[in-house]
């Protein structure tokens, strides 16, 4: 069994990320509020990312966290990636 690169892991942690993006998209057409929709993203996606910052290619998961702000799925009160 190979292990995964840092580049590589990465990489699986923000297409993991993107496909829940387009989940809480689905949701928001079939009207869920945005409070449950950043509580789900909250959970879900910034776990994932916290988890992967360890990592040396924070550039791609802060370009993440700005595309997902973008989509107002970034709480407003949520501290910036940096310091979580």
């Amino acid at each position: 069994m190979t292990g995964l690169s840092v580049a590589e892991y990465v990489h699986a942690v923000v297409s993991l990320s993107a496909q829940t993006l387009y989940a809480l998209r689905v949701l928001r057409a079939h009207c869920m509020d945005d409070v449950s929709l950043q509580t789900i993203y909250r959970s879900v996606v910034i776990a994932k990312l916290t988890y992967a910052s360890s990592t040396s290619d924070l550039p791609r998961l802060e370009a993440f966290i700005c595309h997902s702000d973008r989509h107002g799925f970034m709480p407003a009160n949520l501290p910036t990636f940096v310091t979580l």
